[in-house]
């Protein structure tokens, strides 16, 4: 009976470690079995499953390769050799020069700066001729009574009273003398010699210049300068605003055989009297048309290199466009000093034109 005892224990025994190992040999036994009324921990795949990730599927992009695109020089813009996509500019000659169109208004918006520079001027109305058949000349005209004559129409006239000047009085007394010797009655020598040339042969540089012309027997100052009042045109230059300064002179000849004199007076505003322009802008300005010039057809020169140049060598092309770029910001601040000299120059033009009119 014992030995029967003992012999169900083992079997007992053995039946429980093989039901034990049989148990432990199971895949769902190998984690930990939750105690009852706890909640059961899951472990790190149960929590974010593997098939979790594949809700969104996250697409690569594929990365052009770099030998097919080259930023452009100057701006961040990418062309590719190959078919580019749709929403990539192309460039092209008008588009990838970006400022092309605004370049070309800019060349036209500059042309050569019209400066303004007021030509001298010169007022000679057709000679007096008051010659009185039968009459002789009078024994005494000078050219002080005519200066104080011509001043006294002028006083009449509210007007400033006119300055004696040497080198118009050598005008004056060289136009006489000239038509004596060569036998003429006009501003013009049959050498063609003016106004203008006795101004420069006297040294004489004006703003204004004037010369009234009379051949007669005139007995007085006064009668000579009358006559000259009752011709609108000599009339004008006696009372002529802008003139500060006179030349005179009288000087006896003959015509057609008969004794007259020869009358000549000389106006002037000498260039003195007003501003004159600064040399030194003008010369500068020379200087940069000179320069915007030359950039001008540079730039042409490149609108045609860039037209006519192959677009598969894109590295290449975008060189030149930033080239192109450059010579075109250079000629724009050239441009635009330019104006202003201009604009500077052309302000003391303005403000001599004034002067020189306004007396």
């Amino acid at each position: 009976m014992t030995k029967l005892y003992a012999l169900f224990i083992s079997l007992a025994l053995f039946g429980a470690t093989a039901f034990v190992l049989a148990r432990l040999d199971r895949p769902e036994a190998t984690g930990p079995r939750p105690s009852p009324g706890k909640p059961a921990l899951l472990s790190p795949e149960e929590i974010f499953p593997e098939e979790s990730i594949a809700a969104e599927e996250i697409k690569a992009v594929p990365a052009e390769k770099t030998s097919n695109s080259m930023p452009a020089p100057n701006k961040p813009v990418t062309v590719p050799v190959s078919n580019p996509p749709a929403a990539q500019p192309k460039i092209e000659p008008k588009s990838a020069l970006g400022a092309e169109t605004k370049i070309e208004a800019e060349l036209k918006a500059v042309p050569p700066p019209a400066i303004k520079t007021p030509a001298p001027e010169i007022s000679a109305p057709p000679p007096l001729t008051v010659v009185a058949p039968g009459t002789e000349a009078a024994g005494a005209l000078t050219a002080s009574g005519v200066v104080s004559w011509t001043n006294t129409h002028r006083a009449k006239a509210g007007l400033a009273s006119l300055s004696a000047n040497a080198a118009l009085a050598r005008m004056a007394d060289a136009k006489a003398r000239d038509m004596i010797d060569k036998g003429y009655f006009a501003h013009v020598s049959p050498a063609g010699v003016g106004i203008e040339d006795l101004a420069g042969q006297a040294g004489y540089a004006y703003l204004l210049v004037g010369e009234n012309l009379a051949l007669g027997n005139f007995k007085t100052d006064q009668a000579l300068v009358q006559g000259w009042m009752d011709s609108p045109g000599h009339r004008a230059n006696i009372l002529r605003a802008q003139f500060t300064e006179i030349g005179v002179a009288v000087i006896p000849g003959t015509h057609k055989g008969l004794p007259v004199w020869y009358a000549v007076q000389e106006f002037g505003k000498p260039r003195s009297d007003c501003p004159w322009p600064d040399g030194n802008t003008k010369a500068q300005i020379d200087s940069i048309q000179s320069q915007a010039e030359k950039q001008a057809g540079d730039i042409q020169a490149k609108q045609k290199e860039l037209v006519s140049l192959s677009k598969n060598n894109i590295p290449e092309y975008n060189r030149q466009v930033a080239a192109y770029n450059e010579l075109v910001n250079a000629y724009n601040i050239l441009a635009a000093e330019l104006k202003k000299l201009v604009e500077e120059y052309n302000f003391q033009v303005g403000e001599l034109n004034a002067c020189t009119r306004g007396g």
